[in-house]
């Protein structure tokens, strides 16, 4: 058992690590990080996941303004798209109204979001440059209504269903099957 105070120190030693490099760090490699420090056997800290982010959280959250001016040398950018304002700078992992609002019509139709897209989109104002080009290539925009999402989700179900079905086996008749009825009598 990991005493939780010698998991805290070890985190506290590593605190300007992680705002260093809060961009890429994952948490397997954090945990595998305090691993070592603390000289625990390999896995060892998967029972404390929770208790890493939320700390990682807390860290980030109340170093957020020094870590935006760090980065690119200004506070917290914002531009507007549209209607909203969005920041550019996207330390947490939660997303704004108009991501959400686009991951929900994707889901809503059915569209698989690649995890590409969030990998190479950054910012917040990518990540819905990014999204409402996938809706355009289905045929939707942000402001789709119900009657269209069900249009297209009903497209890419049919899609899915028939995928894999060999249609080279279907055999084409002219005519209906009344006229080739058969009389038995």
């Amino acid at each position: 058992m990991i005493d939780d105070t010698a998991l805290n120190h070890a985190l506290d030693l590593r605190r300007s690590f992680i705002l260093k490099n809060f961009e890429s760090l994952t948490m397997k490699r954090l945990r595998d990080m305090l691993e070592q420090d603390m000289k625990v056997d390999s896995g060892s800290l998967k029972d404390y996941k929770k208790c890493i982010s939320d700390y990682v959280d807390k860290l980030l959250a109340s170093s957020l303004p020094t870590v935006g001016k760090e980065r690119s040398g200004e506070a917290d950018k914002r531009k507007t798209v549209g209607s909203t304002r969005v920041s550019t700078n996207r330390v947490s992992g939660k997303f704004g109204d108009a991501v959400n609002k686009l991951r929900s019509l994707c889901r809503a139709a059915t569209i698989a979001i690649p995890p590409c897209i969030y990998t190479q989109n950054k910012t917040e104002e990518g990540l819905i440059n990014a999204l409402k080009m996938l809706l355009s290539k289905y045929g939707l925009q942000a402001s789709s209504t119900g009657a269209d999402v069900s249009k297209v989700r009903a497209k890419l179900q049919l899609g899915r269903d028939l995928d894999g079905i060999d249609v080279t086996n279907i055999i084409d008749r002219k005519g209906s099957r009344r006229s080739q009825q058969v009389n038995y009598r």
